[in-house]
């Protein structure tokens, strides 16, 4: 939950992005009536990429359990696959026009595996922008004790964002190994053409307000 209230912030404030249209689900840990099911989930993405609007960039942020082909709530499992079929969906219809961009950033141990299903698709990069905390064959990880209940990678990612620039600057500037306080590597992944593209609104009129959801 600290994850997304980080990455909310950064949209409301310093993206000044106040009026995004989202949605937040949050699956607590002891908390049955929290329990986000795959079809909540996937309903939820639905959503996003229909609320996305011509011209509109959707960005769906996950925080929490992942494998090689999925993410996971307390309830089941999520194929990388199943998410991409739904964002996709906004990024090639016909009526009403496509969807801009879909901005996709995943805090989850291998979730470089959503980057390998692109791949194997042969996703267009200029449609995508995904950025994983850790490589398809990596964990990624939270600090137990620290100044800050974020993990590596959001806290890094959010960071470097506060400081201007576009999505693949702050990839770009993350450390190689994201896991300062072990011996296990941590690396994010970037997927996408568009080096140059900004979650910020430079001129204040909120043109990229389409975000959410982030269980």
């Amino acid at each position: 939950e600290d994850n997304v209230n980080a990455l909310q912030h950064y949209l409301r404030t310093t993206a000044e992005q106040p009026e995004y249209r989202g949605e937040k689900l949050i699956d607590r840990p002891g908390r049955a009536s929290d329990d986000i099911t795959s079809t909540a989930l996937l309903n939820a993405v639905g959503a996003l990429a229909s609320r996305t609007g011509p011209g509109e960039v959707g960005l769906f942020y996950y925080s929490g359990h992942g494998s090689r082909t999925s993410i996971s709530t307390k309830a089941d499992a999520v194929f990388y696959s199943e998410i991409y079929d739904r964002l996709n969906a906004a990024l090639t219809r016909t009526n009403p026009p496509p969807a801009h961009k879909m901005v996709v950033v995943l805090e989850a141990c291998h979730s470089g595996g959503f980057i390998d299903h692109l791949h194997s698709v042969g996703a267009d990069q200029s449609k995508w922008i995904v950025v994983s905390a850790a490589a398809t064959d990596q964990k990624a990880y939270q600090p137990t004790l620290s100044p800050f209940d974020l993990g590596f990678f959001t806290k890094a990612l959010t960071d470097r964002l506060a400081s201007g620039g576009s999505l693949h600057d702050a990839w770009s500037g993350l450390p190689g190994n994201l896991n300062s306080w072990s011996v296990k590597t941590q690396t994010s992944q970037f997927f996408g053409s568009n080096t140059s593209f900004t979650l910020r609104d430079p001129d204040g009129d909120a043109k990229h307000r389409q975000f959410g959801p982030g269980p």
